[in-house]
């Protein structure tokens, strides 16, 4: 590559706005992710609705002490018992230590069981790691743009459509879709609760876990990620989930489930909260974990 080359190169990653989807950015963080030091006071685990939904500096606007906390969010997760003792994995050994968890149907079901992000990037190999955990910070001002980004930037002045996410040092994605469209998640989710229902010996196993990780003194806080309505009937008639089930058996395990007015909340694609909504649900969550607190005193 000419020095010209190079020099044309730079003024122009000078001129444009970073591209929507950056490859380099997006795989240093879900490296950052599955290869975390195991030293939080606190870990948010769930499916993409959480990774999207919840905002560690967010919860800890609410706590009196901030805690040190990831959120360790994947899409598709499913709560699996390696998934589970992953999250339990990256708490402190001792000390005070919470365990929130968005609980969403699909994160029972045998696909999402299956855990393909989580694994994909467990089980990449050291160059691919040494690439995406300390090279990318460099590679990521070299990320290609799609023809349509230029096309809009040069046109109006940024781009008018897509998804667009900002990864943070917590693990939370702060995303928004432009246009929005609340419908756009339902066929996929119709379709998706037509092949795969929520599988009982899946909930059996985590509820066990559950038990187990409660009693060895870790807090744990549930509640199911708030979405559009028609999502919710959705789950509700397909998937064969059972709330009311989930809720008394976690709080029969000593768990704290947070209630959540899904009216006060806002997706952008009926499945994943706007970044507000999600700094207003992480919110609530670190004023129950506060709560919490307070009583153990």
């Amino acid at each position: 590559m000419s020095g010209v080359t190079i020099i044309m190169i730079v003024l122009v990653k000078l001129l444009l706005p970073a591209p929507i989807k950056n490859t380099e950015l997006r795989n240093e963080f879900w490296l950052r992710k599955t290869f975390a030091n195991a030293n939080y006071d606190l870990v948010v685990g769930g499916d993409s609705r959480i990774y999207r939904g919840v905002s560690i500096t967010a919860i800890n606007e609410s706590l009196t002490s901030k805690l040190e906390g990831i959120n360790l969010g994947y899409s598709s997760a499913g709560y699996d018992l390696d998934y589970l003792n992953f999250l339990v994995s990256k708490l402190k050994p001792t000390g005070k230590r919470v365990l929130v968890l968005g609980i969403s149907p699909h994160s029972f079901t045998l696909e999402g069981a299956k855990n393909e992000l989580y694994h994909e990037h467990l089980g990449k190999g050291n160059f691919d790691k040494f690439k995406g955990l300390y090279l990318s910070q460099y590679l990521k001002y070299f990320a290609p743009y799609k023809a349509s980004e230029l096309k809009d930037f040069f046109l109006n002045g940024k781009s008018e459509e897509g998804y667009f996410e900002d990864f943070q040092k917590d693990g939370w994605v702060h995303s928004h879709r432009l246009p929005e469209d609340s419908l756009t998640a339902i066929e996929i989710y119709q379709k998706l609760f037509t092949d795969y229902q929520v599988s009982d010996t899946l909930i059996a196993n985590f509820l066990n876990r559950v038990d187990d990780i409660e009693k060895s003194g870790i807090e744990i806080v549930a509640f199911r990620p708030p979405t559009f309505d028609m999502m919710t009937n959705v789950e509700d008639s397909l998937s064969g989930y059972n709330e009311s089930y989930m809720r008394k058996e976690l709080e029969q395990r000593g768990c704290t489930w947070i209630d959540l007015n899904p009216a006060e909340f806002h997706t952008y694609d009926g499945s994943h909260l706007h970044y507000k909504s999600a700094e207003h649900l992480s919110k609530i969550i670190g004023k129950q974990i506060q709560l919490l607190f307070d009583q153990n005193q």
